[in-house]
C-alpha cells in the first residue's frame, strides 16, 4: 500500500513538471521584469528626470582656479627727483670800467659827472641813426624859424632826439622810439634817473646852505 501511494505521488509530481515545461515553451521565452526597461515606462523616467542645461565654461581670468590671490602689499610710490633749488640769475651788471654807468655816485659832483658822460655816450650811439634819417627825409618839421622853443616837455625830456636847424629852414626833428632802440633807451633812462637825483641833491645841498 504504501508503494502505491509512493508511486502515484511521483507521477502527480512529474505531471505538473511537464505542464510547467510546457507552459513556459508556449511563452515569448523571455521573462519580463517590471522595471524602467520598457518604452513607455523609459519615456515617463526621460519626463520626470530633471533636465540639465550644458553650462558654457567660464573664461579663463574668471575660473576660479585662473584667478591671482590679491596681494596685501602696497604698491611702491614713484620715485620723484630730489627738488632742486631754483638758479638766482642776479641782474647783468656791466663790469667794463669805461662804461660810464659803473661810475660812483657818492658826491654830487660824482653824480653830474656820471651823467654827463652817459649823456656823451648816448650822442655817441644815437647820433649815426639820426643822421642817416635826415639824409634820407625821415624826419619831421616842427617850426619854421630857426630858433628852438622846446625842451621843456615831459615828452622831451624821456626821448631820444636829435634837431637840425638854421639856414632859414627852420627845425627839424628825428625822434627814436623805445620799441624801435630799447639798448638805447638804457642809456637814457639812467640819464632821466640821473638828473632827478641832481636835483633832489642840489636842493638838499642849498637846504643846508642857507643861513639858519
Amino acid at each position: 500500500m504504501n508503494t502505491r501511494a509512493a508511486f502515484f505521488l511521483s507521477v502527480t509530481t512529474a505531471a505538473a513538471g511537464f505542464v510547467a515545461a510546457w507552459l513556459i515553451f508556449r511563452s515569448d521565452g523571455t521573462c519580463k521584469i517590471d522595471d524602467a526597461s520598457s518604452p513607455v515606462e523609459a519615456r515617463g523616467l526621460q519626463r520626470s528626470a530633471p533636465q540639465v542645461r550644458a553650462q558654457p565654461e567660464p573664461p579663463d581670468l574668471e575660473r576660479p582656479d585662473s584667478r591671482e590671490p590679491a596681494s596685501t602689499e602696497r604698491p611702491s610710490e614713484p620715485t620723484t627727483p630730489a627738488a632742486v633749488p631754483a638758479k638766482i640769475v642776479a641782474a647783468p651788471v656791466t663790469s667794463d670800467p669805461s662804461d660810464p654807468r659803473t661810475y660812483p655816485e657818492r658826491t654830487l659832483a660824482a653824480i653830474e659827472f656820471k651823467r654827463d658822460e652817459i649823456t656823451k655816450l648816448l650822442i655817441q650811439k644815437k647820433q649815426p641813426i639820426v643822421d642817416q634819417r635826415f639824409d634820407s627825409g625821415q624826419f619831421e618839421h616842427v617850426q619854421d624859424d630857426d630858433s628852438w622853443r622846446g625842451g621843456d616837455s615831459e615828452w622831451e625830456r624821456h626821448t631820444i632826439y636829435s634837431l637840425r636847424m638854421g639856414k632859414g629852414r627852420g627845425v627839424d626833428r628825428v625822434a627814436l622810439s623805445r620799441e624801435e632802440f630799447p639798448e638805447l633807451y638804457v642809456y637814457k633812462d639812467e640819464e632821466v634817473r640821473l638828473s632827478g637825483l641832481i636835483q633832489t641833491r642840489s636842493a638838499a645841498e642849498a637846504e643846508r646852505a642857507a643861513p639858519k
